[in-house]
């Protein structure tokens, strides 16, 4: 593709409608306050 002059490279931006953003943030507080309160709410399990 390095010889086609008409293509346009862009990053891929799909987190970043409000919408996204807003989820983050609302999860973000539920581990906040999850931690606060001592749950885990969004754990990370790792399979061996």
């Amino acid at each position: 593709m390095s010889d086609i002059s008409l293509i346009v490279y862009t990053p891929h931006n799909a987190y970043n409608t409000r919408a996204a953003l807003l989820r983050i943030l609302d999860k973000t507080i539920d581990n906040i306050n999850g931690f606060i309160n001592g749950q885990s709410i969004n754990s990370v399990i790792r399979g061996g």
